[in-house]
C-alpha cells in the first residue's frame, strides 16, 4: 500500500512538471506566451488604412510646395520681366532725347565761333568736351587731350584718341551743322581686336539728325567703319584700311545680331576716299571687319543723360 502511494507521488510530480513545461498543450497559457504573436485582420486593416490616409497628405503636401515654389518662380520671372520693360521704356526715351533737335539759338551760337569746334556730350557722365581745330581742320594734341578725356571709360581708363577719327568727326557735325555729339562710348577696355580699345572707334548720335542720315554720311567718307544699331538708338563709326557696313538688330546689352551690308559702296567709298587724297589707316592689328564686341547698357540714368557707372 505504501509502494502504491510512493508511485502515484511521483506520477503526480511528472504530470506537474510537464504542465509547468508546456509539453503536449497541457498548459494553453505557456503555450500561448511560447508561440509569436500574429496580429488579427483587423488590426491588419486598420494599420493598412492609418498608412493609406498618411500618404494623401505626404503628396499633398509635396504638391502644395511644388505649387508654391512654381509660383513664386513665376513670380520672380514676372518681376524680371516687368523690370526688363522698365528699363526698356526708359532707354527708348533716353534715345528719343538724344535726338531731340537743338534750338535755333544754340546752332547760332555754335556757328559764330571761329571756327565751330567739335563739341562731345559724353552720357555716361555730366560736361562736355569741346576740341578747337585749326584752318584745315586738324587737331593739335593739345586739343586730343580732351577727346582722351571725353572717351574716358566707366573706370577711368582711356587711350589716345586717334586724330583722323576726330577729323570724321568734325566732318559730321559741319555737315549736319550740330552743335555737339552725343558719345555713347568711346574708349571701352575688353577684346583687343575692338577699335574701341584702340582710341579708333565711336558710338555716336548727331542731335535733330535720324540714325539713318548719319551712317548714309559716314558711309561716304572711306576708310571707315560704320555701323547702325537701330534698336540701341546710335551709330558706330571706326577708322580701318578698308570700309566695312553692317546693321546690328541687337538690344541694349544683348548679344550682337551684326549683319553686313552694302560692300560695293564700302569699295566705292574707299575709291573715292584715294581720289580726293586720303590714305588709309593701316590696322593696328589683323583683325575682322566685325565689331561684335559692340553694345549699349540696357541701365540708363533718367539725369543729364547720364548712365550709371
Amino acid at each position: 500500500m505504501l509502494r502504491v502511494r510512493r508511485t502515484l507521488a511521483s506520477v503526480s510530480l511528472g504530470l506537474t512538471l510537464l504542465g509547468a513545461l508546456g509539453v503536449g498543450g497541457l498548459n494553453p497559457a505557456a503555450e500561448a506566451q511560447r508561440r509569436p504573436t500574429r496580429p488579427s485582420s483587423m488590426q491588419t486593416r486598420s494599420s493598412m488604412q492609418a498608412r493609406s490616409s498618411m500618404r494623401p497628405r505626404s503628396s499633398s503636401m509635396r504638391a502644395s510646395s511644388m505649387r508654391s515654389g512654381s509660383s513664386s518662380m513665376g513670380s520672380s520671372s514676372s518681376s524680371m520681366r516687368a523690370r526688363a520693360r522698365r528699363v526698356s521704356a526708359a532707354y527708348r526715351r533716353q534715345v528719343v532725347r538724344w535726338h531731340e533737335r537743338p534750338s535755333a539759338a544754340a546752332v547760332s551760337a555754335w556757328e559764330a565761333q571761329t571756327p565751330p569746334p567739335l563739341v562731345f556730350r559724353p552720357v555716361r557722365y555730366l560736361g562736355e568736351y569741346a576740341l578747337v581745330p585749326d584752318e584745315q581742320g586738324l587737331f593739335s594734341e593739345y586739343q586730343l587731350r580732351a577727346a582722351r578725356k571725353a572717351f574716358t571709360y566707366r573706370d577711368a581708363l582711356t587711350h589716345d584718341v586717334h586724330p583722323r577719327l576726330m577729323q570724321l568727326a568734325y566732318r559730321i557735325v559741319r555737315e549736319f551743322r550740330v552743335p555737339q555729339l552725343w558719345l555713347i562710348s568711346g574708349y571701352r577696355d575688353g577684346s583687343r581686336t575692338s577699335r574701341h580699345g584702340q582710341g579708333r572707334a565711336m558710338d555716336i548720335v548727331a542731335p535733330g539728325v535720324s540714325n539713318a542720315q548719319l551712317a548714309r554720311f559716314a558711309r561716304g567718307l572711306g576708310f571707315a567703319g560704320v555701323g547702325e544699331y537701330p534698336n540701341s538708338g546710335f551709330v558706330h563709326v571706326d577708322i580701318r584700311a578698308r570700309s566695312y557696313f553692317w546693321v546690328d538688330s541687337s538690344q541694349p546689352g544683348g548679344r550682337s545680331r551684326e549683319r553686313q551690308v552694302r560692300r560695293s559702296e564700302a569699295q566705292r567709298a574707299d575709291r573715292a576716299a584715294r581720289e580726293r587724297g586720303e590714305q588709309a589707316v593701316p590696322d593696328v592689328v589683323e583683325v575682322d571687319d566685325s565689331e561684335g564686341d559692340e553694345e549699349a547698357d540696357a541701365d540708363v540714368g533718367a539725369d543729364a543723360g547720364t548712365l550709371p557707372p
